[in-house]
């Protein structure tokens, strides 16, 4: 019988000898005896103070997340809004290896985040030194479960750190990983503030202005679904382009002038001037409007004499046939006489693919007392909708300048 007078715990072993002065093997029990690490005991002396320290830089880890996310939104904005299918999914693909890697690496290698770091504490191994890739990668993976804001806003986590007695997540028990108090670490255990400082300084200047970058881009994108309102559009009524408004010049518009000062055209005060080539001598005016990928051209031929219902006719089915080149081209909408400002004129719409981009062609042409003009908008077949109505206002402005006598 085990003689005991240590509060119910076998006496520890000192290394007995036998009678002939022979060593004697340890008990059984002895080899049970298995010292808490050093950073378990430090854990359980935490009171409920360490759960709100990592619910703060919780919260600040979301935040650099969503900063990040915006810089995302900032940089490829405009492919996203184009519906860009390469884009979204660099940004689906991209956005949670950037995550796991911000908590893996981070404090894998150095124990902290940008939230840590802040309200300082740090996650250890049990002997008070960095977790290791491997601890990192358990403990990471885990928050899929127990941090996730949609998945019961991160509870599970809450509730392990209030009810364990080493006040540990489910991710730190799988790692075998403890949060303490930096002050309570030694010196050598805190790391290197010289390295991190600078780390986190980085870190923290991506996301202020990628997110910056990110929210203008996303005010862009509201401004830019918000400037042209239904009614702003004209509609197409018994073969004449109306206007639903007064003709008047908005006063956020801007009118241009042909190459040659012969004619004018009214567009959104976002349409740019695209310059033409010398060389190019048949186009006269050159719009462009980068946001919603448009483009219109006007060019002209000078068809002196009477006004001739046929002339319109032939170079409609002439601009047809040259674009019948490509393959996959399709008509939208046949040939039909229309006037455009007193102006005798025709329209029709043409879908095309050239290389790997499909388009749609609006095609006006417009026959003047001293040349014929042809109209040419076109725009993607994602955006083709969402512009005709523009496309139809701005030829509607069309208004010649210079008459021959």
């Amino acid at each position: 019988m085990i003689h005991n007078d240590n509060n119910g715990m076998p006496p520890p072993w000192n290394g007995a000898q036998s009678s002939n002065g022979a060593p004697l093997s340890p008990p059984p029990y002895f080899f049970n005896q298995t010292p808490e690490p050093p950073m378990q005991t430090l854990s359980s002396t935490y009171s409920s103070s360490i759960f709100f320290r990592r619910w703060g830089a919780t919260v600040i880890d979301y935040i650099l997340m969503i900063l990040l996310l915006l810089s995302f939104y900032g940089i490829m904005g405009a492919s996203i809004r184009n519906d860009d299918s390469a884009a979204i999914l660099l940004i689906v693909a991209a956005y949670p290896f950037l995550v796991f890697a911000y908590y893996i690496l981070l404090e894998g290698y150095t124990g902290y985040t940008l939230g840590k770091m802040l309200v300082r504490i740090r996650v250890v191994n049990g002997e008070g030194g960095t977790p290791g890739f491997v601890k990192g990668l358990i403990r990471s993976s885990i928050r899929i479960i127990d941090t996730n804001p949609f998945l019961a806003g991160g509870l599970p986590a809450g509730i392990a750190v209030l009810a364990t007695k080493n006040k540990q997540r489910l991710g730190d028990m799988a790692a075998k990983t403890y949060v303490v108090k930096v002050r309570d670490l030694e010196p050598e255990r805190r790391g290197n503030n010289v390295v991190l400082a600078p780390v986190f300084t980085v870190i923290v200047l991506i996301g202020l202005i990628g997110g910056g970058l990110g929210i203008a881009s996303l005010i862009d994108a509201s401004n830019e679904s918000d400037r042209m309102p239904a009614s702003h559009f004209q509609s197409e009524s018994n073969g004449i382009i109306e206007s639903d408004e007064p003709s008047n010049q908005d006063a956020e518009d801007i009118q241009w002038t042909s190459r040659d000062q012969s004619f004018t055209l009214i567009t959104p005060s976002y349409w740019e001037d695209r310059e033409i080539p010398d060389h190019d001598n048949g186009l006269n005016l050159s719009l462009v409007d980068f946001e919603s990928n448009s483009l219109m051209v006007v060019s002209q031929d000078i068809e002196l004499g009477v006004i001739d219902s046929e002339l319109l006719g032939s170079y409609a089915q002439s601009f047809m046939e040259n674009l019948g080149e490509y393959e996959n081209t399709t008509v939208v909408e046949e040939p039909t006489a229309l006037t455009v400002n007193s102006y005798n004129a025709q329209k029709f719409i043409i879908q095309t693919k050239i290389e790997s981009f499909e388009y749609v062609y609006l095609v006006v042409i417009i026959q003047t007392k001293t040349a014929v003009h042809q109209i040419i908008a076109l725009s993607d077949v994602e955006k083709f909708d969402a512009v005709k109505f523009e496309f139809e206002r701005i030829i509607e402005s069309f208004a010649e300048t210079v008459y021959s006598s």
